[in-house]
C-alpha cells in the first residue's frame, strides 16, 4: 500500500491535484483556440480525443492507454501523410486524448506518487501549472488583444504574440502531461501487486508504445534506404538524417536509443516465446532506426544499455542461450545497419559523428573540447542559459521562453545573436526557465530517484529486466548532460514511463520509494507547495512586468519594437507623423541626448470632449497632458544615458474615426506623433523632461 494514503488528503492537497488537472486542460484549451486559426479541424478533434479517452478510461480503464500510446511516436507522421502539414499546436489533439485518459484513471482525492516523492513532485506540477498563464501574458505585453496580432515580433528574429505563446503551451504541458500520468499510474498499476501490474502495465502501456516506436523505426529506415525526403521537409534533409515518424531526428533518435533497453527488457520478462522473438528482433529495427536517425547521442545511450547488458552476461555463471540473442541480435541489426547505410552513403553515420568530436590526446585540445562540445554545444548556450539563472534566481525567465529569449541575451551578453535553441543541457535549461524556486520540486526528486536506483535492484524474476531499465534510465540522465531529448513530449513521457515501470520490477525501489518521510502533517506540506508556487508566479510576473517585458528585451538586444503606431505617412510641410491606436509603444534608436516629442490632433468634437495622454518612458510616466485642441505639443525628452534604444509608451483616453465626422479615414486612432528627431540640446525655453 501507498503510504501516503494511510492519512486522509488535506483540502489544499486535493486542490493542488484539481489545479494542475485544471491548468493541464486549459493548457489545452487555449492551444487549440490559437491553432484552429489556421486549421479549424482542430478544435473538433481534440474535444473528440478528450471525451473519447475519457469515456473509455472510465469504461475499461487502463486499457484507455493502448490507442492513445500507440500514437505517441507516430502521430506527427499520420498528419503528415493525412494532413500534409504538422503544427506544434497539432500535437493537442493527441495531447488531449492523453489527458481524457489521465483524468478517467487517477485519483482526483489526492496525490497517489510514493510517500518520499509525492511533495517534490506535486510541487513542481503546481508551480508550472500556475506560472505558464503569467509567461503567457507576459509574452503578450498584458493585453489580451495582442493574442490576435501575428505581425508584432517578440525577439530579433520575430516570433509573434500567438505564435511564442502555443510554444509555451507545449512546454507546460510536457512538465505537466508527463507528471500526471506518472501520478495516475500509481493509481492504476499498484507497485504493491507487482505480479498483476506488470503484466497489466506491459500490455496496456509498453507494448502499445513498442507499436509506435517499430512503425517510426521502419519509417527512419524507408528514409534512409530509399527517400530521406519522405515525410521529412527540413535541415535533416540537408544533413543526410532520418526524421522518422517524430519529424525530429534527434527525438526519434533518443527514443530509441532508449528503448533498446525497454525491448530488452520485454524480451527477458515476457512469458510466450513469440512475444520474446518480437522484442528482440524489435530492438534490432530500432537500432537500425536510430542509425539511420545519425544521432550520436542516441548511440551513446544506447551503448551504455549494451554495456549493462553485456556485463550482466559475462559476470554470470551460466550463460543461457537465450540472453546471448537478447544482445546478439540487436548488436548485429546495428552492425548491420552501419554497414548497409554507409555502403549507399545515404545517411550520416552517428559513430563517425561521435568519433569527429572527440578531441586530441593534449590538455588544450581536451580543456577547448569540454569548453565547446561540454559546456556551450557549438555555440554559447553554457553561458548564456547560467547567466539567465543569475539573472533570475528566484523564477528563470519563464517556462518555455529559453528558445525564444536566448537570442537576445547572448546578444546582450556576448554581442553575438545566436540562432533560436534550446540550452543543450535539460538541467541547465530547466535552471534558466523555472529558476531556483521552479526547480526545487525536480531537484528534489531527481536526487531521491538517483539515489533509489544506485540503491536498489530488480527481483530475482526480472532482474535482467530491471537492470535493463535502469541503464535506459541512466543513459537519459546522462544524455541529457548535453542535450535535451526530452523537450519533446513524447520522449519526456518515455521517461516517467521508465520511471515507473522500473518501481514494477524493483521491490527493493518500491521499499525506498514508499518509506516514511518526514514527520511532517500533510497540511503543512500542502501549504508549503503552495506558498512556493505562489511566491514563484509573484515573482514571475514581477520580472516579467519590470525586465521581460517584449519591449525591455528590444532594449537590451538592440532590436525594434513596435505596437499600436500606425506606418510613417507624408502628412505637410513639418514633415512625416504617425498616427497611434488608444495604447502604443516604440523602442526607438537614440541618437542624440535628447528626443524631440511632438504630439498632435484628435478628434473635431475635442474642445468639448477633452481627450487624456499620458506618455511613459522605459516603463515609467513622464508625461501626462488633458488635450483640449488640436495644436501640437512638444516636449525634449531626455535620452537614457548611454543606451542604445528607449522605449516610450502612449496612451490617449479615447480613439476616433474621421469618418465620423465627415471624413474618409475610417482608422480607429488616438493622436499624431511627429517624427522621431533627437538633437544635441534643446532650445532656449523648450520644455524638458529629465
Amino acid at each position: 500500500m501507498n503510504h501516503s494514503q494511510s492519512a486522509p488528503s488535506t483540502f489544499l492537497e486535493r486542490a493542488s491535484k484539481w489545479t494542475v488537472l485544471a491548468s493541464a486542460f486549459a493548457a489545452i484549451a487555449c492551444g487549440v483556440w490559437l491553432g484552429a486559426r489556421a486549421w479549424a479541424p482542430l478544435l473538433p478533434l481534440s474535444i473528440a480525443a478528450f471525451i473519447g479517452a475519457f469515456a473509455v478510461g472510465k469504461w475499461q480503464g487502463t486499457r484507455v492507454w493502448a490507442p492513445a500510446l500507440v500514437c505517441s511516436y507516430i502521430f506527427p507522421a499520420v498528419l503528415l501523410l493525412t494532413h500534409g502539414e504538422m503544427d506544434q499546436a497539432y500535437w493537442n489533439i493527441w495531447m488531449a486524448g492523453v489527458l481524457g485518459g489521465i483524468a478517467a484513471t487517477t485519483n482526483l482525492k489526492e496525490w497517489s506518487f510514493p510517500e518520499r516523492w509525492k511533495w517534490p513532485l506535486a510541487y513542481w506540477a503546481l508551480a508550472v501549472a500556475l506560472v505558464w498563464p503569467a509567461v503567457v501574458a507576459r509574452e503578450a505585453d498584458f493585453s489580451w488583444a495582442l493574442m490576435s496580432e501575428y505581425h508584432i515580433g517578440n525577439s530579433f528574429f520575430g516570433g509573434s504574440p500567438p505564435v511564442v505563446s502555443v510554444w509555451v503551451l507545449q512546454v507546460t504541458l510536457i512538465h505537466l502531461l508527463s507528471l500526471l500520468w506518472f501520478d495516475a499510474a500509481f493509481a492504476s498499476f499498484p507497485v504493491s501487486s507487482p505480479t498483476t501490474s506488470v503484466a497489466r502495465f506491459t500490455r496496456d502501456v509498453a507494448w502499445p508504445l513498442v507499436t509506435g516506436l517499430l512503425f517510426g523505426s521502419l519509417v527512419a529506415i524507408y528514409q534512409g534506404a530509399v527517400d530521406i525526403t519522405w515525410l521529412s521537409g527540413h535541415q535533416y534533409v540537408i544533413y543526410r538524417r532520418a526524421t522518422a515518424s517524430l519529424d525530429d531526428g534527434n527525438a526519434f533518435g533518443a527514443v530509441a536509443g532508449f528503448w533498446m533497453g525497454g525491448l530488452l527488457a520485454l524480451a527477458a520478462s515476457a512469458e510466450r516465446t513469440p512475444l520474446r522473438v518480437l522484442a528482440v528482433i524489435g530492438a534490432g529495427i530500432a537500432g537500425a532506426g536510430l542509425w539511420a536517425t545519425g544521432s550520436s547521442s542516441a548511440l551513446i545511450a544506447a551503448g551504455i544499455v549494451g554495456v549493462l547488458a553485456l556485463w550482466y552476461v559475462v559476470t554470470r555463471r551460466r550463460v543461457p542461450v537465450r540472453d546471448v540473442l537478447f544482445i546478439g541480435v540487436p548488436a548485429i541489426a546495428l552492425i548491420a545497419a552501419f554497414a548497409f547505410f554507409a555502403a549507399r552513403n545515404s545517411t550520416a553515420n552517428p559513430l563517425v559523428r561521435f568519433i569527429d568530436r572527440l578531441p586530441g590526446l593534449s590538455k588544450t585540445e581536451v580543456e577547448d573540447w569540454a569548453a565547446f562540445q561540454l559546456w556551450n554545444r557549438y555555440g554559447p548556450f553554457g553561458t548564456v542559459s547560467m547567466r539567465m539563472a543569475r539573472d533570475y534566481p528566484l523564477s528563470g525567465i519563464g517556462v518555455g521562453s529559453f528558445n525564444h529569449i536566448f537570442p537576445d541575451e547572448s546578444f546582450a551578453l556576448i554581442g553575438d545573436r545566436s540562432h533560436q535553441d534550446n540550452a543543450q543541457s535539460w538541467y541547465r535549461h530547466q535552471l534558466a526557465e523555472l529558476g531556483f524556486l521552479g526547480s526545487l520540486g525536480w531537484i528534489v526528486w531527481l536526487t531521491l530517484f538517483a539515489g533509489m536506483l544506485l540503491r536498489s535492484r530488480g527481483s530475482d524474476e526480472h532482474q535482467f529486466s530491471a537492470l535493463m531499465i535502469k541503464g535506459a534510465l541512466v543513459a537519459i540522465g546522462l544524455v541529457s548532460l548535453v542535450s535535451m531529448p526530452t523537450q519533446s513530449l513524447p520522449v519526456a513521457f518515455t521517461v516517467m514511463v521508465f520511471a515507473f515501470w522500473y518501481l514494477l520490477l524493483s521491490p527493493s525501489a518500491v521499499a525506498i520509494a514508499t518509506a516514511p518521510g518526514l514527520a511532517v502533517r500533510k497540511g503543512i506540506c500542502a501549504a508549503a507547495i503552495w506558498m512556493l508556487a505562489l511566491v514563484m508566479v509573484g515573482a514571475t510576473l514581477w520580472s516579467g512586468w519590470r525586465s521581460l517585458r517584449p519591449p525591455f528585451r528590444a532594449i537590451k538586444a538592440d532590436w525594434t519594437y513596435q505596437l499600436g503606431i500606425h506606418p510613417v505617412e507624408q502628412a505637410d510641410k513639418d514633415g512625416q507623423l504617425r498616427w497611434t491606436e488608444r495604447r502604443a509603444t516604440e523602442v526607438l534608436p537614440v541618437s542624440g541626448p535628447w528626443l524631440k516629442l511632438t504630439v498632435g490632433g484628435g478628434p473635431a468634437d475635442i474642445a468639448t470632449r477633452p481627450i487624456r495622454v499620458e506618455i511613459k518612458r522605459s516603463g515609467r510616466w513622464i508625461i501626462g497632458v488633458t488635450r483640449q485642441d488640436l495644436s501640437e505639443q512638444t516636449w525634449y525628452v531626455r535620452a537614457p544615458e548611454g543606451a542604445k534604444r528607449m522605449m516610450l509608451e502612449f496612451e490617449v483616453s479615447r480613439t476616433w474615426r474621421a469618418s465620423d465626422f465627415g471624413g474618409k479615414d475610417s482608422r480607429e486612432v488616438g493622436m499624431y506623433i511627429r517624427d522621431w528627431t533627437f538633437v544635441q540640446a534643446p532650445p532656449r525655453g523648450a520644455v524638458l523632461i529629465q
